[in-house]
């Protein structure tokens, strides 16, 4: 017989302010839609996903998203990260998602204004439990206000998710 594995519960989030406006950038359709259906089951009002930054920025004058989704492909993503964060005023709501896990490039964009970074993964579990830790994380420094401790990158790279 075999068991039926149902997909982890999120609700706990529920309860702890999760972000109500979303915005996904990233370029992949296919992952916008991963991460929107993510969203949904944590209840968020809104989700706008864009597949480029400029038209993110743009539209940030009227609608200030609670928490950002920002996909990193390379060096000029990660100059988009820091021109959007420090125009935007996006430092605290950011969280990096990429395929790259590369030291540098975490560092680059902790460094540009993300407040966390969640590699992208075919372990969807895995990958929705990061990404649900950086949003509790996230969601009580809006809150709290506090400053981003460094010191939080190297939880990273300790943890074994790091595939240079």
């Amino acid at each position: 017989m075999m068991a039926i594995i149902k997909p982890p519960s999120y609700s706990f989030l529920r309860n702890m302010n999760a972000p109500q406006n979303c915005w996904i950038i990233d370029p992949d359709e296919k992952w916008q839609k991963v991460f929107s259906a993510f969203l949904e089951k944590l209840d968020v009002q809104s989700i706008e996903s864009f597949e480029e930054v400029e038209n993110a920025h743009d539209q940030y004058e009227t609608d200030q998203p609670d928490l950002i989704l920002f996909d990193i492909q390379g060096p000029e993503s990660v100059k988009g990260l820091k021109s959007f964060s420090k125009d935007c005023d996006g430092v605290g709501k950011i969280i990096a998602i990429s395929t790259i896990a590369k030291k540098e490039t975490v560092l680059d964009c902790i460094n540009g204004g993300a407040f966390h970074y969640i590699v992208k993964s075919d372990d969807v579990q895995n990958m929705f439990s990061s990404l649900s830790t950086a949003i509790r994380k996230t969601s009580f420094k809006n809150r709290q206000n506090s400053a981003f401790k460094p010191q939080q990158v190297a939880s990273f790279f300790t943890s074994g998710t790091s595939r240079e």
